[in-house]
């Protein structure tokens, strides 16, 4: 998982007196992108079928949360989330399909991005 963007949002502007510009923040911030790396398996019901059946469908969109420490109860977790703090299905970037090193001896994994509102941070129950 690799997060980016959500910052703020500022403006700048000269002005005919003195040489440096006047900065504004705006207190809103900017959608975040976050790309996904997960391992390919062509097993109903994992990441690569779900993610890529929705990429290819009409509807481009899927709910996303993640926990960095693996789940577990009492462990954070990140929520695709609308302003007002509630899950949203977001949309779908890319999906790009495995890549593949035949000279190694690693499994494949294939990448797909979203972009969301904003994460919301949860502990899990």
């Amino acid at each position: 998982m690799a997060p980016s963007g959500g910052d703020q949002l500022t403006g700048e502007q000269n002005t005919a007196d003195g040489s440096a510009p006047v900065v504004v923040g705006s207190n809103k911030v900017g959608a975040r992108t976050l790309e996904v790396n997960c391992l390919y398996t062509e097993t109903a019901g994992e990441p690569w079928k779900i993610v890529s059946n929705r990429y290819n469908g009409a509807v481009k969109t899927i709910f996303l949360r993640y926990s960095p420490a693996g789940g577990g109860q009492g462990a954070q977790r990140f929520v695709c989330a609308r302003n007002d703090d509630t899950a949203v299905a977001v949309p779908i970037v890319n999906c790009l399909p495995p890549e593949v090193d035949a000279g190694s001896g690693d499994p494949a994994m294939f990448t797909f991005s979203v972009i969301t509102p904003k994460l919301k941070e949860e502990t899990i129950a």
